[in-house]
């Protein structure tokens, strides 16, 4: 309620969310709160009557749609899940992704049978693979629903690169500027003596940044180069624990 009062109706919001914690009185709630679209995923074939209900209960109020990691040996039964939530239900759309390792769910996947693909550092063997099946399943039999595939290159670069960038926004300290790629960077400055006539600069820059060394790369320009030992240009994520992607010395 208070994003769509701060930003408006038209702020778009969405939610996801698994099949487990479903039921009428919850979405109905958030539907009262102010939703826009549901994504589920589903984690047992016991949920596809709920979900399907949901679809069809609130299919004027809200957009409910499927939120699903393809599994390389899953694809016959998510086609079947797809096909049942389509004709019984009234889901809008449903998003695939291409299954992708992470530190959290790695030793899980592996005791399951799944591999890195080769050319990839995240993505699981013949899941895309799996997941155009599916597609061209759904579309050969006229299946009326919506369905995408999202590689995990594209999430990989794309959307984590929008995250970065929507954060970096928020975070950025003075001296940083935010990259399209969603990082920060900043210059490093070395002085070789902040009293050496002209470089009093560095000193009031001090001020305006509040840091000792650090200076946006735009006042680079601004400080005679006479007036510094090293420079070194640094980009970082926008995350809680910096990590430093680059780093870069300039010449003096």
């Amino acid at each position: 309620r208070e994003l769509k009062k701060h930003f408006g109706k038209d702020f778009h919001i969405h939610l996801y969310t698994s099949s487990q914690v479903l039921s009428d009185s919850k979405v109905r709630k958030l539907e009262d709160a102010g939703l826009d679209e549901l994504r589920v995923h589903i984690v047992d074939r016991a949920h596809w009557n709920t979900v399907a209900y949901i679809s069809r209960e609130f299919s004027h109020e809200l957009s409910v749609g499927l939120e699903m990691p393809v599994l390389p040996d899953k694809g016959e039964e998510l086609y079947e899940m797809i096909e049942f939530l389509s004709l019984k239900g009234e889901i809008d759309f449903v998003n695939l992704n291409e299954l992708e390792f992470s530190e959290t769910n790695a030793s899980s996947l592996l005791e399951r049978g799944y591999v890195l693909r080769k050319d990839s550092m995240v993505a699981a063997q013949n899941s895309y693979e799996t997941g155009i099946q599916v597609l061209r399943r759904v579309y050969e039999n006229g299946l009326p629903v919506s369905l995408h595939l999202c590689p995990a290159a594209y999430k990989d670069t794309i959307q984590t690169s929008l995250r970065y960038y929507r954060r970096g926004l928020n975070v950025a300290k003075t001296y940083e500027l935010v990259t399209d790629e969603g990082l920060m960077t900043y210059a490093i400055v070395s002085p070789v003596s902040k009293e050496l006539e002209g470089c009093s600069l560095i000193r009031d820059l001090e001020d305006v940044y509040f840091s000792e060394n650090a200076v946006h790369i735009s006042a680079l320009k601004l400080i005679p180069m006479r007036c510094l030992s090293r420079v070194r240009i640094v980009e970082e994520t926008p995350t809680y624990e910096r990590i430093r992607v680059s780093e870069e010395e300039v010449s003096c």
